[in-house]
């Protein structure tokens, strides 16, 4: 029950933003990805070789990369990201 739990609570982000300077395998990123939600991770160690094959296998999923080492690195992979989904959002609705 816990698990389903996560997962609707996962399903209800806008993002998830895991940006690890290393990372063994990157569970939280596979399970939002599952759950449907973009990712703002990483582009070191394991991350980017995860969203792409998690990517591959779920469809429409959107992944962004940040570099790791500044905060205002991350910051700016996050601004991007709500920069995209307004304009995804804003082409939808012409359509």
């Amino acid at each position: 029950r816990r698990g389903g739990s996560a997962t609707r609570k996962m399903a209800a982000a806008t993002a998830l933003c895991y940006t690890s300077l290393f990372e063994g395998f990157g569970i939280p990123i596979v399970e939002a990805m599952n759950a449907g939600v973009p990712v703002i991770t990483s582009n070191v160690s394991s991350m980017p070789d995860i969203t792409l094959v998690t990517g591959l296998i779920g469809a429409k999923l959107v992944s962004f990369f940040a570099q790791p080492e500044t905060a205002k690195r991350i910051e700016h992979a996050i601004i991007i990201f709500f920069v995209f989904m307004l304009s995804t959002k804003s082409k939808s609705r012409t359509n």
